[in-house]
């Protein structure tokens, strides 16, 4: 906590907090099971927040990733929209340690998880490919574009679409949290399949978090 409460003042050093978001998520890829736990690795928002924090990118594949993210939304925007080129994916990291720890958790638990690209949104229909009937969409077969962006990264594609990480990542990391993402898949966007019984999907997730709580502490003294 960076605030003394009973002096009701700043501290004067911070200390590195851990902070990681347990969500749900829609899948991109065809082959991603239902219940299916993403552990984000990068992050890339669509959601146009974290254009406002101006921080530093966490390494050069952030850069590529932008640019790879940029080119293939670019391509899917209809020839007479109003927002031709107003798109600006930025690219962002989770914390190597905590990645590290939840997957380890996960696999020590037996629960399923794949390590992937998570994608932000600003909302829950056109952003996130789902037609409104009377409005047209500014980018066509967003969900396919993205799902067959090729990242650059080895072994890494685009894996789920949510609404929190990238930010998330973006301004804990740059103040110097140790941040990252887990996300249970309840729906595949790309198979139009949805689980309605999630609740022990979240609930692994949950506990997945926790024990990488506790075995990271250490690193926290």
């Amino acid at each position: 906590m960076e605030v003394d409460l009973s002096a009701g003042k700043r501290k004067k050093s911070l200390e590195a907090l851990t902070v990681v978001r347990v969500g749900s998520c829609g899948g991109l890829q065809h082959e991603t099971d239902l219940g299916t736990l993403i552990v984000t690795d990068y992050g890339v928002g669509l959601d146009s927040t974290g254009l406002f924090y101006d921080t530093a990118p966490p390494d050069e594949e952030c850069r590529r990733l932008e640019r790879r993210v940029r080119t293939a939304v670019d391509e899917g925007v209809v020839a007479d929209a109003r927002f031709v080129g107003r798109f600006f994916p930025y690219a962002v990291r989770a914390d190597s340690r905590v990645r590290v720890a939840l997957e380890r958790e996960a696999l020590h638990l037996g629960v399923p998880c794949k390590r992937g690209i998570t994608v932000t949104s600003s909302g829950f229909f056109v952003e996130q490919g789902r037609a409104i009937v009377h409005i047209n969409a500014t980018v066509s077969d967003l969900v396919e574009r993205l799902a067959s962006v090729d990242t650059g990264l080895a072994g890494l594609k685009i894996e789920n679409m949510e609404m929190e990480t990238s930010i998330l990542l973006h301004t804990l990391g740059a103040i110097g949290y140790r941040s990252g993402s887990i996300c249970a898949v309840i729906n595949n966007r790309s198979e139009g399949s949805f689980r309605t019984d999630y609740l022990d999907s979240m609930r692994d997730a949950a506990r997945i978090v926790l024990r990488a709580f506790s075995a990271l502490q250490p690193s926290q003294s």
